[in-house]
């Protein structure tokens, strides 16, 4: 997936989304159409869904293991906040809510 998503950015074509759900690691962008693609890694792990903190997958693997492994030791999930959102992930969080799924 960091190889897809490098390649990706390297063409110049903007990275709409990045997220963490839990069960996966995601990125998104749209085609030459305007149809919304995903590009995923599972992590082998079960999470309640639907679920989608913004991540930065530019980071390390190393780094992007140790923010699922503090998401999965989080008592509720579902409802504490693993850290203040910047303002770029509050953007992001609102459109994955206003998604139709």
């Amino acid at each position: 997936m960091k190889r897809s998503y490098k390649k990706i950015v390297r063409r110049g074509i903007p990275i709409k989304f990045q997220f963490n759900h839990g069960n996966a690691f995601a990125f998104y962008f749209s085609d030459p159409e305007g149809n919304l693609i995903e590009v995923y890694w599972r992590t082998g792990l079960e999470y309640p869904q639907p679920f989608a903190q913004a991540t930065d997958l530019t980071k390390t693997e190393e780094d992007l293991l140790e923010e699922l492994k503090v998401l999965t030791s989080q008592k509720d999930s579902t409802s504490a906040p693993l850290r203040k959102k910047s303002p770029d992930a509050a953007k992001q969080s609102a459109a994955a809510d206003s998604w139709p799924l």
